[in-house]
């Protein structure tokens, strides 16, 4: 009887000890899945970019209403131009194709605040009033005396023709300082 309660309580323990080490174990690799996903925030590629609610244009002006490149749940574009930019202008229609042939794309262009005013809506009614381009404008930090912020903040510096790609989770997966190509494009959205 004595060797029946030894082994009984030898294989309880034996039990409770695995179970507890899987438990464990099991905190350990969920705790690990958690940390690989929080990235963080900044203006680099593989990082999550930072978001900003920007208030969108159309052909008649600003609607008040705002869109945060960060949360489309889509790949986004996020392309930095304005109307007196002739590299920015002549790559627009790149940008509007891709808008136009791909469903999970978000085109989100970006108006400079410098050159902002209703140009940008008399633009948009002569040159894509029907683009599935999402316009919107830029700020100003008045306060701390910066113009451009949201272009700023994503990384962008000195002369136009920027553009941030980040896939459906907000990570920035590609920068192109300077002018792209509707090919470079789509490979780009592809390989995402």
């Amino acid at each position: 009887r004595n060797k029946i309660r030894f082994v009984t309580r030898l294989v309880t323990t034996v039990v409770m000890l695995a179970v507890l080490f899987a438990a464990i174990a099991h905190y350990w690799i969920e705790a690990d899945k958690k940390k690989d996903l929080i990235v963080e925030t900044g203006n680099s590629i593989g990082m999550k970019c930072p978001g900003y609610d920007l208030e969108i244009v159309t052909a008649n002006g600003p609607t008040g209403e705002t869109i945060n490149p960060v949360n489309t749940g889509k790949i986004t574009i996020i392309n930095f131009w304005y109307t007196m930019c002739t590299s920015c202008v002549a790559e627009l229609p790149y940008f509007d194709q891709i808008a136009e042939e791909y469903d999970n794309v978000s085109v989100i262009a970006v108006h400079s605040e410098l050159t902002w005013s209703f140009e940008e809506a008399g633009f948009i009614k002569k040159y894509y009033p029907d683009s599935k381009i999402t316009f919107v404008h830029d700020y100003a930090d008045s306060e701390n005396n910066i113009s451009d912020l949201y272009y700023k903040t994503v990384g962008g510096k000195d002369a136009y023709l920027y553009t941030v790609i980040i896939d459906e989770n907000g990570i920035i997966v590609e920068l192109i300082v300077g002018s792209t190509t509707y090919n470079e494009l789509k490979t780009i959205i592809d390989n995402i």
